[in-house]
């Protein structure tokens, strides 16, 4: 297990070798195991015990039905295991469990679940905090989200017009509301003219995203002025987020009683542990942080102009934005930014 486990992916490139990757690893049941005997010995020397396990780890007390057994549910399937010569359940020794009902992700368990409404985005939404942010509602600073994304051995920063903060996902065969699937949108039509790849492997892409990038910006245009210039990267989708009913619920749901999924959750795990020792963490989303941003050869790639030096030993990652590119001047290097908080 601590080797981590490899796929490779073939590179067309002339003399290039294949790419190596690493899965990222979910916790297994000898992850489980391990940590009931680390917590079995914490407790034995007189040491509180806590747990802060993912929203897809703990949350039924079900057993997992799917064809492949790939409900997830760790810490619950597998808690229990033979340590020191005796049955040791670990959600029964630990002193404390904080649910991040912030860290969700599909992970399968829309598409395996039972239930439509699972992974259904029919949340009673807060005016103040959408399903979906729109990044071009304020007229002062429009465009200013930005959220970071990874394809293909490549990542950066990319401007959607909006973008699914919450439980909605994105792209083909999503889940609806009404529990139904269809293609969902990520991104205004032509707003994927970004081809996402490695630009320092790659250079003739900075070319392409610049080329794209002015083209689209005269296209776009806002009373007959160039427009800011937004992007997705081509071919990329989202999944579901919390909250999500299956395992990160939110507080109302249309024509339902208020919590009535979280009390359902918190009702199938007091089953399998005492839920005195339980708390939740919940997740916000912040835009209001404007954060100084710069592009040098690749006008589509705006990073923090924070060094390196600054992240390692102040750990200052951004500085206070004071200068945004405008409508006379779409394509400037400098551009302020709200990260995804």
């Amino acid at each position: 297990m601590k080797a981590g486990v490899k796929y490779h992916v073939k590179d067309n490139s002339p003399g290039h070798p294949d790419d190596e990757y690493e899965c990222y690893i979910m916790p297994t049941q000898d992850t489980v195991q391990v940590m009931t005997g680390v917590t079995h010995h914490m407790k034995e020397a007189g040491f509180v015990v806590t747990l802060a396990p993912m929203s897809t780890a703990v949350y039924t007390d079900e057993e997992d039905t799917s064809p492949k057994k790939n409900m997830r549910n760790e810490f619950v399937k597998w808690r229990k295991h033979s340590i020191d010569g005796e049955e040791r359940d670990l959600l029964e020794m630990a002193d404390g469990i904080l649910l991040q009902w912030y860290s969700g992700f599909d992970a399968a368990l829309c598409g395996n679940s039972k239930d439509p409404k699972a992974c259904s985005c029919d949340n009673v939404e807060l005016a103040d905090y959408a399903n979906i942010y729109n990044n071009t509602a304020d007229p002062k600073i429009p465009g200013v989200f930005y959220n970071y994304f990874m394809e293909d051995d490549f990542g950066g920063n990319m401007y959607p017009q909006w973008w699914p903060v919450r439980c909605q996902a994105c792209g083909n065969n999503t889940i609806m509301p009404n529990g139904t699937k269809m293609n969902f949108p990520c991104y205004r039509p032509g707003d994927d003219w970004f081809m996402p790849g490695n630009v320092t492997k790659y250079p003739e892409l900075v070319e392409s995203h610049n080329e794209h990038m002015r083209n689209y910006t005269e296209t776009y245009t806002v009373d007959g002025k160039p427009g800011f210039p937004y992007w997705w990267p081509q071919n990329m989708t989202t999944n579901s987020k919390c909250p999500r009913s299956l395992d990160c619920p939110d507080w109302r749901y249309h024509k339902e009683k208020p919590y009535k999924r979280q009390l359902d959750v918190i009702g199938k795990l007091a089953k399998v542990f005492d839920i005195k020792k339980l708390s939740i963490g919940f997740e916000t989303l912040g835009t209001d942080v404007l954060i100084q941003q710069k592009s040098y050869a690749d006008k589509a790639l705006p990073w923090t102009t924070a060094t390196n030096k600054e992240k390692w030993n102040q750990a200052l990652f951004f500085h206070e934005c004071k200068k945004n590119l405008t409508l006379e001047e779409p394509l400037g290097a400098d551009r302020c930014g709200a990260p995804l908080l």
